[in-house]
């Protein structure tokens, strides 16, 4: 029998669509004070009462069997005043509206999400009737909540579910003839290269087993093994045969994404039939001049759901690969809003490509994909060293002094302006919280004894309630029109403040307040050190998780970190390339800061030689650990031998950094000076003569500040060693990203130089990937010059 699986929100959504699209200022960014809302109104039942109950309901219908589940917010079993049995369905809902405004009939989604769980429970129970509730909670005033309750008989409840289905049944032939023909094209679909490369099937099958298990797997996979189709292939094979419904391919960066949707083209083009969707932030793929989330000044949010599951059908028939572009022009051709369409595609997808914020980040994660438990998902994390660093930032936020104390100015400011009583009203407050949570970062700072910098566990929950104070009251502004030309900055600072809010929401073990000052300023962060509990939480939430990388060495260190547990299970694969095509130098020249004019003369000439020597061939790229640095030995190269050597500009644009990439693979003779753990030393291909010599100065430590050290001094206290987990280790990581631009064929052949006396310690050599082999070591750069010379 056909079947369509869904959540019950993806099908009274698709088929009660109603409003306008008004992100305006919140977006998404009071969802956690909905959550919390919801939390404290279900702790004040008592006994009976059963929080966020799960229901899975499946119903046939002309022949398609509906499988659909949800999460109710309560259900309430017990005696009523006069002693009978009483069911009560809670479906809890957040507002800002005032509670006495509310007449209980203005939304009927809210009714017909928690119908559809009532005709669940009555279903499943053999029960005629029960009682319905809707709880608004005010998210200014927590406390204050309202409800409004219903009594429905099964027959009704069961007429009004099964005329959702009825409405939703056309689509619904469509999503199961594209499923038929999907798995039918999966069925004996082969491996869409002529063969695996050595590793490439013990990558396959170690992705699939995981996948058929559960959990997740941490693989360290060289450059050019093709790590890209080994998760993917696995991954797609697994949805008919395992049950897998959707696959999250989730990168570090846009231009990662390119490989991934090369091979979804390639293997569409042997006649894989697969929807996939490419996620784009909302401020690229707006169709606006300027980004206003508002349906009164923007044509495509104006309307939006009027008109968006016709867009729905029509982009759904007629294309596979929804890329930005494609987006963007049936977004156009609907006039409907780019952003809010392609996530609604991410509904019906087979694949969905998008940054790791969209499964991560508690600010911007895809609710609708990942606000419960889902057996049927798997993940896939490309580039997953980067995940340490960037799960720290997502869950970290930091406010100023300043800032409060120009939020403060500014509104009183208006506050002597504003004729009208009521926006004066506002004004005043504004500026009196943002003055007290000013007041409360000064207190806590002057407790501390005043220090610089100070890192502490201690968090003072009068910041918090301070902070959302001040948000609360920036509400009534913020939901004008936008004509001010203040809006902007206020809306900013909104942003910042309720960010803070909600990652202290997240706070657990692994978190600290950094109070530092600077230029004058006070700064205040919740700092997120140790990522582990919080990513773990995450990954349960799926079938599978996938991490693989060319560089997570050593693995104990990113395991941990990424949530892999106890006993995470890992796969640790070679390289799958002749070892004589690398050829692999260290010269002892010390880069540290306090070395770098004396050695400045050696490393310009050893560089020269290495870029401009005899059959140098093809094109060349040197890494740097910083700018300064790197402009510091651009000026003195060029002084001394002149030449081009193109230099990596911070402030490059998209458009410039692709034109120089280019250069790299049309040109030959190219040689250039790059930053470390940039766009330039990670996710770039560059085969053959495009690039064939990597210099790295330094072992690429991240510059010695408070912040990396209060994560030293935190892993130190965990028994672990600091140093290692704060500079080391993430050091060498972007070392060996920067290295692996090179041999990325079975024909290329390259040479790898590192420029750091460091190198050669243990502790540095123990990193090493296992396919380096044969380094060798040169005590001075005459030595190397030398040798080299006789190489060639």
């Amino acid at each position: 029998m056909d079947q369509i699986r869904m959540g019950v929100r993806t099908l009274i959504e698709y088929v009660m669509r109603s409003g306008d699209v008004d992100g305006r200022y919140r977006s998404n960014q009071r969802m956690q004070e909905g959550i919390r809302a919801h939390r404290r109104i279900q702790d004040q039942y008592g006994k009976g009462y059963s929080k966020e109950v799960i229901f899975r309901d499946r119903t046939t219908l002309e022949g398609i069997e509906f499988d659909v589940d949800g999460r109710a917010d309560g259900v309430f079993e017990g005696k009523n005043e006069e002693g009978k049995d009483r069911v009560l369905i809670d479906e809890i809902k957040s507002t800002t509206r005032p509670l006495d405004s509310l007449d209980g009939e203005a939304n009927p989604l809210h009714w017909a999400q928690a119908k559809c769980y009532a005709h669940f429970y009555c279903k499943q129970r053999d029960r005629a009737s029960i009682e319905v509730r809707l709880t608004y909670v005010n998210l200014d005033e927590d406390l204050l909540y309202r409800t409004f309750t219903k009594i429905f008989q099964r027959e009704e409840l069961e007429a009004f579910y099964l005329d959702l289905l009825g409405r939703y049944l056309e689509f619904s032939r469509l999503l199961v003839a594209w499923k038929k023909k999907r798995d039918g094209s999966l069925a004996d679909f082969p491996f869409p290269y002529e063969d695996f490369r050595p590793g490439q099937r013990t990558m396959a099958v170690g992705v699939y087993q995981t996948i058929e298990e559960g959990g997740a797997l941490f693989v360290e996979a060289p450059t050019g093994i093709g790590k890209t189709i080994s998760a993917l292939y696995p991954a797609l094979l697994a949805m008919p045969r395992l049950g897998v419904k959707k696959i999250f391919y989730l990168t570090a960066r846009t231009t990662t994404q390119r490989e991934p949707a090369r091979a979804m083209d390639r293997m569409r083009d042997q006649g894989l039939c697969i929807k996939q969707v490419t996620l784009t932030a909302k401020s690229k793929i707006c169709l606006n001049d300027k980004l206003v989330c508002d349906p009164n000044h923007c044509p495509y949010a104006k309307g939006h759901f009027d008109r968006v599951n016709a867009a729905i059908l029509d982009l759904f028939q007629a294309e596979d690969g929804m890329d930005r572009a494609t987006i963007t022009e049936y977004a156009e051709k609907h006039r409907v809003c780019p952003h809010e369409f392609q996530l609604d595609m991410t509904d019906f997808a087979d694949l969905v490509l998008c940054d790791y914020n969209y499964f991560f980040d508690p600010r911007v994660y895809l609710r609708r994909a990942f606000d419960s438990d889902d057996p049927t998902t798997v993940v896939l994390v490309d580039e997953a060293h980067n995940l340490v660093d960037r799960g720290r930032e997502m869950y970290s936020a930091e406010i100023s002094r300043e800032a409060l104390r120009r939020l403060a100015a500014l509104f009183r400011d208006k506050a002597k302006k504003n004729e009208d009583k009521k926006s004066k009203a506002v004004d005043r407050t504004i500026a009196r919280k943002a003055d007290r949570a000013g007041r409360v970062m000064e207190d806590f700072h002057q407790a501390l004894g005043q220090p610089d910098q100070v890192a502490t566990a201690e968090n003072p929950e009068g910041f918090y309630l301070a902070l959302k104070g001040l948000a609360q009251a920036m509400d009534p502004y913020l939901a004008k029109e936008g004509d001010d030309p203040d809006y902007e900055e206020v809306r900013q600072a909104y942003f910042d403040i309720t960010a803070y809010t909600k990652i202290d929401d997240c706070r657990m073990e692994g978190f600290l307040n950094l109070l530092t000052l600077r230029q004058g300023d006070l700064y205040w962060k919740i700092r997120c050190i140790d990522p582990t509990d919080l990513l773990q939480a995450t990954i349960r939430r799926v079938k599978a998780a996938i991490f693989f990388s060319a560089t997570l060495s050593p693995m104990a260190f990113y395991a941990r970190l990424l949530g892999g547990g106890e006993s995470p299970r890992v796969l640790h694969l070679d390289s799958p390339f002749p070892p004589d095509h690398l050829y692999l130098a260290q010269v002892s020249l010390s880069t540290r800061y306090k070395d770098r004019d004396r050695t400045m003369e050696g490393l310009t000439t050893l560089l020269h030689h290495f870029l401009e020597g005899e059959e140098a061939g093809g094109n060349a790229m040197v890494f740097f650990p910083s700018y300064a640095y790197l402009n510091r030995v651009a000026r003195a190269y060029r002084d001394r031998f002149g030449g081009e050597v193109l230099v990596q500009d911070p402030e490059a644009s998209h458009k410039d950094r692709e034109a120089l990439l280019a250069r790299y693979m049309e040109e030959e003779g190219l040689a250039g000076f790059f930053v470390l753990g940039g766009l330039f030393a990670e996710g770039i291909d560059l085969p053959g003569l495009a690039l064939t010599r990597v210099a790295v100065v330094s072992v690429g430590l991240p510059g010695l500040s408070f912040e990396q050290d209060v994560i030293k001094d935190y892993f130190n206290g965990e028994g672990l060693f600091g140093f290692d987990y704060a500079y080391t280790f993430p050091g060498m990581n972007r070392v060996l990203q920067a290295a692996g631009r090179l041999i990325r064929t079975e024909t290329d052949r390259g040479r790898v130089l590192l420029v750091d006396d460091r190198f050669a310690q243990a502790r540095y050599r123990a990193l090493y990937p296992r396919h380096w082999k044969g380094m060798r070591y040169f005590s001075r750069v005459e030595d190397y010059i030398n040798e080299e010379r006789k190489d060639r």
